[in-house]
């Protein structure tokens, strides 16, 4: 039943009933699991400024579960969702990015930062 309310309410653009709907299809809730699904409906929440589908992302890229791990990615989700305006968001993404940056080589460190600064002067 939540998952036919929180996708009529996704595909009228409602960002955080995405964002619901994207944790439903990824866990299989009430719903066939369905990790595609769910990333796309993570990332149109994340486009409309959800900063909890910001950090899903983060943890969908750095778990690898059901794709490979890319921590480059996990960075960047995990930084966007860290400036998105949340602070419990924010004090989430910014304990993930320590771990996940005490993980990195130093190559993927000095390529994710490099991501993240042009991202930045891009803002």
């Amino acid at each position: 039943l939540a998952a036919r309310h929180y996708r009529a309410a996704a595909e009228l653009g409602h960002a955080e009933a995405q964002n619901n709907l994207a944790v439903l299809l990824a866990r299989g809730l009430g719903v066939a699991r369905d990790l595609p699904a769910a990333l796309a409906w993570y990332r149109r929440a994340a486009s409309g400024g959800n900063a909890d589908a910001l950090f899903n992302l983060g943890l969908v890229h750095e778990s690898g579960e059901d794709l490979p791990v890319d921590r480059i990615a996990a960075h960047r989700w995990y930084n966007l969702g860290l400036r998105a305006g949340d602070p419990t968001v924010a004090a989430k993404a910014r304990l993930r990015l320590e771990g996940l940056e005490a993980a990195m080589d130093q190559d993927e460190l000095a390529e994710a930062r490099h991501d993240d600064g042009a991202r930045r002067r891009q803002e």
